[in-house]
This record gives structure tokens, sequence and C-alpha cells, in this order.
């Protein structure tokens, strides 16, 4: 039997090609290892579904029969993965536990299922395929799918949900979050649930009377291809996210701290007196345990009077007092000779793009309309 092979089929190898190799980089990495290897992981399965569609798309279950339906299920592993992997890089010291394992426990479900057809012979699933085309998919199968499709959804929905977590959390302990923000993650994570979207999409029409397509597989896998030249991309160029040297369960808790108003106006006029005098905004790596330390503040009462009395997160909070200092700055003639990002990093910012954007959230304006305004 002759194999087919086209366009479609290239990229597909292509995309597979580069899971594999950027699986391989993966598994090599040293620092936080646990993570990267569940990454490893994800990839190379997305790659292996990829290099199946390629494979179907050049007929080659005709002429391999045995291999037909070995790849089937494989998503059943990808939401688990995706959410696993997110929570380690958000707690990189947490290991797995037994209980994690209970994630993959469809697919195992699901391939028990299938266990009677891999064992048939190369004739018997052949003529599945057949009655597959005429009569159409088994109640069961199709229950699986279904759940297949909700499954990875909702995985989608969790992974967005902790990486939101994590936002609020470095936001209320940091002041610099450049480093530990976890964007590229999230933005992974949004173009994985776009294609789980995509899927969940191809499902439904036909079941309201349109088709876009015969096999959704062609959209999909060449859509999942493209998604891991992209994550490829962003993981070799991500810095080292050094996030393993804080510990974010330990973030401040003040429900029922027992802080009485009177101790929280003292606390809130020494906080902005210790602002103002010792301008402590200026570290750009300060932390609210930092800070707390400094005013002989406990730290959950510190991020209650913040967050409840100033309406602010600490980093935010931390930002507004580095702003107001790069404007008077930026109106002091003796530090015209410094350029606008020279005073950006000497009031404790770490990025052109991080003051840049504070700036503007505070003042209504880019730093250098403010210099231009006010030199008029």
């Amino acid at each position: 039997m002759q194999l087919s092979f086209n366009i479609l089929s290239l990229i597909l190898l292509l995309g597979a090609a580069q899971g594999f190799f950027l699986a391989l980089l993966l598994f090599e990495r040293k620092r936080n290892q646990t993570a990267n290897r569940m990454l490893a992981f994800l990839v190379c399965f997305y790659s292996v579904y990829i290099g199946d569609v390629a494979l179907l798309v050049m007929n080659y279950h005709k002429a391999f029969p045995h291999l037909i339906g070995l790849t089937v299920g494989l998503p059943f592993l990808f939401g688990p993965l995706h959410y696993l992997y997110v929570r380690l890089m958000i707690s990189p010291g947490r290991s797995l536990e037994k209980r994690d394992w209970l994630h993959f426990l469809p697919y195992v479900i699901f391939k028990t299922y299938m266990l009677p057809f891999h064992l048939s012979s190369a004739a018997e699933k052949l003529q599945f395929l057949q009655n597959l085309a005429v009569a159409g998919e088994p109640l069961a199968l199709i229950c699986f799918e279904s759940a297949m499709i909700l499954q990875g959804n909702i995985y989608m929905i969790l992974s967005m949900l902790l990486l939101r977590k994590h936002s609020r959390t470095v936001k209320d302990s940091f002041s610099s979050i450049d480093k530990i923000n976890l964007t590229w993650l999230r933005n992974i994570t949004i173009g994985t649930s776009c294609i789980w979207l995509l899927v969940l999409i191809f499902n439904i029409l036909p079941a309201l009377g349109l088709t876009l397509t015969e096999n959704a597989d062609h959209f999909i896998a060449p859509a999942t291809s493209v998604f891991i030249y992209v994550m490829g991309y962003l993981s070799l160029r991500q810095r080292e996210v050094h996030i393993e040297k804080f510990d974010l369960t330990r973030a401040p808790k003040y429900q029922k701290s027992g802080l009485s108003a009177e101790q929280a106006e003292n606390y809130l006029h020494r906080l902005r007196q210790f602002m103002e005098t010792k301008r402590v905004y200026a570290k750009n790596d300060l932390t609210l345990n930092e800070l707390a330390e400094q005013i002989a503040i406990p730290a959950h009462h510190l991020s209650q009077i913040i967050n409840d009395r100033l309406r602010q997160n600490f980093y935010d909070f931390v930002n507004n007092y580095r702003v107001e200092e790069a404007k008077r700055r930026l109106l002091d003639p003796a530090y015209q000779h410094l350029t606008i990002l020279a005073i950006a990093y000497e009031v404790g910012f770490s990025s052109k793009s991080v003051f840049n954007a504070a700036f503007k959230k505070y003042a209504n304006m880019t730093p250098s309309q403010f210099k231009k305004k006010v030199s008029e």
C-alpha cells in the first residue's frame, strides 16, 4: 500500500519533530527538574498525537493496521499534565504525591476499554474502521470522547484559576514580579485553552446540524503543531524563574487576625512615615516580609492594612511610591543629567516596560509625556 504525502502531513511531521526536540531539551534542564520533565512528557505526547495524525493523512493505517488506535485516548493526558505542570511551576519545591496519579485514571480506564481492539487481528481492525464509516461510532466511544473534551476544558479552567491565584499572591508579597509572574505560562495556557475550545466547537456543531469538516483532527493537529512551535520559542527564550527562593504557600493570611481599628491606624501611620523617610521602595526586590521586619509590624497585619485600608496590593503600593519619586526627580534640576530610564532604575523599577506601565497607571501619561508637559 502506497503512502500519500502532502503539505499537511509535512507540516504535522515537522511539528512533531520540533516537539520531540523540545522535549529532549526540557529533560536536560537541571533546575526545577520535576516541572520541566512534566512539560517534556506533555510536549512528547502532543508530538506523538500530531505524528499519528500525519500518518493517518498519509493512509498509514492501511499499510500498518496494528498501529491503528494506539494513540487514541492520549488527549486524556494533556489536561492533567498541563495542570500539574502549572502547579509545579507555582510551587517549585513541591513534589508529586501518590494521589496525583488519580489524574491519569480516565486514561487508564479508556485504554482498558480499548484493550480488546488492540489485541484483535489486523483484518479485524480494518473491518472495524469500515464499520465505523458506515454505522458510526459506538455509544461507549462517543461517551469517552465527550468526557475527554469536557475533561480537557475543565483542566484548562483549573490551570487558569491557579495562575490567577498565583498572580494575586505575588502582587501581595513582592514589589518586583517580572521574574516570577509566569506571564509566559499564562500565555501558553491561554493558547492551549483556545485549542480545547476549538475541539469543543467542532464536536458541538454536528449536534446542531452543522459540519465544518469531516475530520476535525485535520484542523486541530495543525493548530497544535503551530502551538508547539510557539511553546518551543517561549520555553527556550524564557529566563530561569527564580521563584524557588520564595515560599508562596506562606503568603500572609489575615482572616480573624484580631487587628483593631486603632492598631490598624497606628500601623498605617508608621508605614507611611517609614516609606516617606527611609525610601525603601528604591530596593527593587523589596518584599512584604522585609518591609514588615524593618517596621516591626507582623507581615499579616501589614498585608491587611495595605489591602483593606489602602485598597491596594503590596506591588501597587510600592510602585505608587516609586512613580511619585520618579515624578519628583523628573522635575528636579539636580537629576536633569540622568535619562528617564536611569531615574526609573534609581527609584526601584527593574525594567523599562514595568516603569512605563506603572507610570501611565498612576500619572495617566507616559514618563516622556510628563517630562514634556512640565517643561512647557
